[in-house]
C-alpha cells in the first residue's frame, strides 16, 4: 500500500513533525510539504522521501495569506500512484478535494479560524477585523465540504476530538 503523508510545513522539531516522521519510517511513505527545512528537523528526516508541493501563493507569509496559499496548494493537488492520503496540520485536509481515500490525523482544526478567532480579532483594527472575518468565512466554506467527504478522522487527544465535533461537525 502506498501512503502519501501531507503536512503544510516541515520547519521545526515539534509534535506534528515527530508523528509524521514515525509514520513515514514505519510505512515507507512519501511526504508532501510546502516548506522543508531539514536543518531544523529531526536528523531522521534526511532518510525519508520528502517532496515539495508547488505553492503559487508562497510570497504571502502572513497568517491569512499563508493559510490561503497552503489551502489552495493542497486543494488543487492531484496525486497519482497512492492508495491512501494522510494529511497532518491544517489545511492539508483539503487534499480530499481531488484525492481519496483520506485518513486525516487531526492535530487540531485551524485554531485561528475557529476557537482563537475572537481573541485575535480583539488585537486588530476595524478594517483588519473585517478582512479576518471574511477570510475565516471563506476558509470554512472551502474546508467544511472537504471535511464532510473525508473517510476517516483520527484525533490526537480528547480535546482535539471535541474541537472536531464542535467546529467541523464530525466524529473522530
Amino acid at each position: 500500500m502506498r501512503l502519501a503523508i501531507l503536512v503544510p510545513y516541515l520547519c521545526n522539531m515539534g509534535g506534528v513533525e515527530r508523528v509524521v516522521m514515525k509514520i513515514a519510517q514505519s510505512t515507507d511513505s512519501a511526504i508532501f510539504t510546502l516548506q522543508y527545512r531539514p536543518e531544523n528537523l529531526y536528523p531522521k528526516f534526511h532518510e525519508l522521501d520528502v517532496r515539495l508541493v508547488p505553492n503559487k501563493l508562497s510570497f504571502l507569509s502572513s497568517g491569512l495569506g499563508s493559510l490561503a496559499g497552503a489551502g489552495l496548494a493542497f486543494r488543487s493537488l492531484k496525486l497519482r500512484d497512492f492508495d491512501v492520503f494522510n494529511p497532518h496540520g491544517a489545511p492539508s485536509e483539503l487534499i480530499r478535494n481531488r484525492n481519496s481515500p483520506v485518513a486525516w490525523y487531526c492535530h487540531t482544526p485551524a485554531r485561528s479560524v475557529y476557537d482563537l478567532s475572537g481573541w485575535r480579532m480583539q488585537r486588530k483594527g476595524w478594517i483588519s477585523r473585517q478582512a479576518q472575518l471574511a477570510a475565516n468565512a471563506a476558509y470554512r466554506q472551502i474546508e467544511l465540504p472537504a471535511v464532510r467527504k473525508i473517510e476517516k478522522i483520527f484525533a490526537n487527544s480528547a480535546n482535539t476530538q471535541w474541537r472536531i465535533r464542535k467546529y467541523l461537525g464530525r466524529e473522530s
